[in-house]
């Protein structure tokens, strides 16, 4: 189904822009916001709390909102604790601001960067009535089932959880790593997966039909 957009809530786990510097390696969020914000989308980033409270970027028809930086607070933990303690602790971190800041903004679209926001994408969006869009920026070692079973989900575990919360398009950037493929094997339907190696540009104007959503 095509919309006209007019605003964009991401969720996003970074407190600064994600990039591998201008013009170098895959796609980064720069482009994308300013592909979006020249063609009058009203972008707004849900961000963990950055140092000093600086906003990462600043342009016309772009603004910042920030949640508690759960993910800084844990990093003197040990990592095994980190990740135990992530998938149940980040959505209960970003959800109620994701929620609040949905309802007063009333946006076209709810987009989840990279796979830590699904499950609170995936909510707000089916509590409001809002259309979702997860990007993953490559898909690390879900496609490799060659590594032995044990060390297959040691790698992959949490964003396979994150993955059970269903969304309506999923933004692959092409990493080198088989997003694609990796997705369909999780049980995500071919024809809702964008598989980029370019900046997703178009594509976050275009996503599946949400008639039916339950």
């Amino acid at each position: 189904m095509d919309i006209a957009l007019k605003k964009i809530l991401i969720l996003s786990i970074w407190e600064d822009i994600w990039s591998l510097g201008e013009g170098g390696g895959a796609a980064d969020e720069l482009h994308f916001i300013r592909y979006l914000t020249e063609r009058g989308i009203e972008l707004h980033f849900l961000i963990p709390e950055p140092p000093g409270g600086k906003d990462p970027h600043s342009i016309d028809g772009l603004f910042y909102h920030t949640y508690p930086n759960m993910l800084r607070s844990m990093e003197s933990k040990p990592r095994i604790i980190q990740r135990t303690l992530r998938p149940a602790l980040y959505p209960r971190t970003a959800l109620p601001k994701l929620r609040r800041l949905a309802r007063d903004i009333e946006p076209d679209l709810l987009m989840g960067f990279t796979y830590y926001p699904f499950c609170p994408v995936s909510r707000v969006g089916r509590e409001l009535g809002i259309p979702t869009v997860g990007k993953l920026f490559g898909v690390m070692y879900l496609d490799r089932t060659d590594l032995p079973l044990w060390k297959f989900w040691s790698a992959n575990l949490e964003q396979i959880l994150y993955l059970r919360c269903a969304l309506d398009h999923y933004i692959v950037l092409n990493d080198g790593t088989k997003g694609r493929d990796a997705l369909i094997d999780r049980g995500i339907p071919p024809d809702k997966i964008s598989f980029l190696a370019s900046p997703p540009r178009h594509e976050v104007l275009r996503f599946h039909d949400t008639q039916g959503r339950n």
